[in-house]
């Protein structure tokens, strides 16, 4: 008799074994290709795939025609916890089939989400803007406010870069090592012109042409030949 045994469990076996839980000799004789699965909670990418799985395999066993879910259930499907993995996942989904009178799953006929689970689930835009400040202080830190290595690190240009700062209200020279709390605003667009102009040694012009210099240092390549040429001799 030619016989092939394939046991799941949750429970860390070889941990058991030191404890005196489990039978050593059962232990190596079932543990020859031993398979680890994550929990479904660390791989929610394949929540989606298996929702739709099972539910194409309830519609047949309830003789329903239920075509999919809403938006809103399967974003409560994707922040649910599933602390009974794979197996709960399929019995709601089989339960919300029996219990549907429409074509499409709705939340309602999913279990409720504690607001702690859904609190890790932000809007695009403002994790977006959450990484992208914390991203911001991290290089400034790391380059000790320099805003030249920051920038290239970050794979930005200069300018570009004072944008994002401005826009998140972060100034270089409070970065250099201190802790987030100490973090101060950027001096104003006019004030930090004047500091880029002034850090490659080119005399601030005056107000009528001060606009054209700002310009061409967000295009270093053309610097020379951007401002007009009545002021040209003093911009440069």
């Amino acid at each position: 008799m030619d016989v092939r045994i394939i046991a799941a469990t949750n429970k860390d076996l070889s941990e058991a074994v030191k404890n005196g839980t489990f039978r050593n000799d059962l232990y190596y004789r079932i543990s020859v290709v031993p398979l680890f699965i994550p929990p479904l909670r660390d791989r929610r990418d394949d929540i989606p795939l298996l929702a739709q799985h099972f539910l194409q395999l309830s519609v047949k066993r309830a003789n329903k025609e239920v075509k999919g879910f809403t938006p809103a259930a399967l974003h409560r499907l994707m922040i649910n916890p599933w602390p009974g993995n794979v197996r709960e996942l399929e019995n709601v989904v089989e339960k919300a089939v029996v219990m549907s009178r429409q074509d499409m799953l709705t939340p309602d006929l999913l279990p409720a989400v504690s607001v702690s689970a859904e609190s890790p689930l932000k809007p695009l835009t403002e994790a977006k803007e959450e990484f992208e400040r914390t991203y911001l202080k991290t290089v400034l830190q790391l380059t000790s406010g320099n805003i030249s290595r920051a920038a290239q690190f970050a794979g930005r240009y200069r300018a570009d870069f004072y944008k994002m700062l401005r826009k998140y209200g972060l100034h270089p020279s409070t970065t250099k090592g201190k802790p987030d709390s100490e973090m101060g605003e950027l001096e104003p667009e006019t004030n930090l012109t004047e500091a880029i102009v002034s850090r490659i040694n080119v005399a601030p012009c005056d107000a009528s042409c001060l606009s054209h210099c700002t310009w061409n240092l967000r295009a270093p390549r053309i610097f020379t030949t951007g401002c007009r040429p009545l002021r040209k001799e003093r911009c440069l």
